[in-house]
């Protein structure tokens, strides 16, 4: 009985660090295209500097 507990364990642990995985993987690329928004707007609004 307490191998299959720690393999209930091993196995809600292993799918919570999937999840997590999963939300840095997403936070991530939110993170770059927001960078990616703001450099494009920095650009825009700077066309000289971005031209030199």
């Amino acid at each position: 009985m307490e191998e299959k507990d720690n393999l209930q364990k091993l196995k809600i642990a292993t799918l919570n660090s999937e999840q997590l995985q999963q939300k840095i993987d997403q936070e991530s690329i939110s993170w770059c295209e927001e960078l990616i928004k703001d450099l494009e707007k920095f650009r825009d609004e700077n066309k000289t500097w971005s031209q030199i």
